[in-house]
């Protein structure tokens, strides 16, 4: 580890930042912090939504995180060395026991020193089929694959930050891709290059904003349009115009926390529910929960009264496979391997759409949605994961309550 009295610097930098991506693979991490504090500096992992200090990094003097940020920036090639007060984004491509791995980064300034985010792409880099990432259900492969064949209108994929929309849309891209279709991304930043894609990086410091980006593209021959995320009401409008009017099938992204909301989310912003009900197709919603490690789990012996609130049948309950944490070396003793995706899908059909925009309500929506079969919800698609011993209770709460 690293010390205040270091004789050969550069090289004991490059050898900790070298081991610490290693450290980060070997564990599993999604992310790793570095971390200025007052008087020293400290290294954060974040694995299955839980962050932790791994051994040995919780106190690096101070006087070397210049460095260590000066070599991680060296490492992306596009870093700026002297830009030190103002966020700057990158990416670092290394080989790590053997295998290629690619790092997205984001450096921004504290009242402490620049501070570092390394995001570890490679769940985000592989190749997932539409049947892969709705966990073979019939019935939502079914739903997707019915509006992915519209040659217009927007889909939405919902979410909070690192839960695979990204996945989820290159996957969808892929599928959607061949010598017969046109499509073109606007990005910020640019997060999975793809191929047989026109991709285009926002870059404020050169004047191309979403807005000017999306109307310069609405003048060339597109087929499929990918918008990173509808956050301004602007953005969202011309979104929504282009799906109605231009007859481009538009994906996009966006932070709501289910598909009823995500539909008000846009009455909110300013737009008219008419507007919303003409281009609007489809919603998918995704959440990532912690996959309990297959080599250890243990039968969970529950009571009745643990599963109050879950919305489990007596049948459920009868039938389910319920297993609980345990912790081996396969797991680095957490009890967990990897991620699970959670999914919600909403069909926005005539009979939604008539009802949106006579004035329903979020319940009266969510109930005709259910009545004609076009939602699936997240807490029905967590019971499942539940019932099939998947996750174990304390997951199953988060997502169901």
């Amino acid at each position: 580890m690293l010390n205040a009295e270091i004789i050969n610097k550069d090289e004991e930098i490059v050898k900790f930042v070298d081991d610490l991506l290693e450290e980060a693979v070997k564990q599993g991490v999604s992310d790793v912090h570095i971390e200025p504090q007052a008087t020293n500096t400290r290294v954060r992992f974040r694995k299955d939504r839980k962050l932790y200090i791994p051994e040995g990094y919780d106190n690096i003097p101070k006087q070397l995180h210049e460095y260590i940020i000066a070599r991680i920036k060296v490492l992306t090639k596009t870093m700026k060395l002297d830009v030190k007060k103002r966020p700057q984004d990158g990416r670092i491509k290394s080989n790590i026991l053997g295998r290629d791995f690619v790092f997205r980064l984001l450096v921004y300034p504290t009242i402490h020193g620049e501070s570092i985010n390394i995001f570890n792409m490679d769940d985000y880099l592989q190749q997932y089929t539409v049947e892969e990432l709705f966990n073979n259900d019939i019935n939502l492969i079914k739903i997707f694959r019915r509006n992915l064949k519209k040659e217009e209108g927007l889909i939405l994929f919902t979410g909070p930050t690192t839960v695979g929309k990204s996945t989820f849309i290159a996957s969808t891209i892929n599928e959607l891709a061949g010598t017969g279709v046109k499509i073109r991304t606007i990005e910020d930043p640019v997060e999975l290059q793809m191929d047989n894609t026109d991709q285009v990086q926002i870059d404020l410091y050169q004047g191309l904003d979403m807005t000017a980006a999306l109307r310069s593209c609405c003048r060339g021959d597109v087929d499929v349009l990918y918008i990173c995320e509808l956050r301004q009401f602007e953005v969202a409008h011309i979104a929504l115009e282009i799906g109605l009017n231009k007859g481009y099938k538009v994906l996009s992204t966006m932070h709501t926390n289910n598909g009823i909301s995500t539909l008000f989310r846009f009455t909110e912003m300013g737009i008219k529910e008419y507007m919303t009900a003409s281009a609007l197709e489809l919603v998918v919603g995704l959440r990532r929960t912690k996959k309990l490690c297959p080599h250890c789990k243990e039968k969970a012996d529950l009571l009745e009264s643990e599963f109050e609130g879950l919305g489990l049948t007596e049948e459920d309950i009868q039938n389910g496979k319920f297993y609980k944490a345990k912790g081996c070396d396969k797991c680095f003793n957490t009890g967990y391997t990897g991620k699970l995706a959670l999914v919600e899908i909403l069909e926005f059909t005539r009979s939604l759409k008539d009802a949106f925009v006579k004035g329903a309500d979020a319940d009266e929506m969510e109930k005709l949605a259910k009545k004609e079969g076009v939602y699936h919800s997240l807490a029905e698609d967590t019971r499942k994961k539940f019932i099939n011993g998947d996750i174990d209770i304390e997951e199953a709460r988060i997502f169901t309550f």
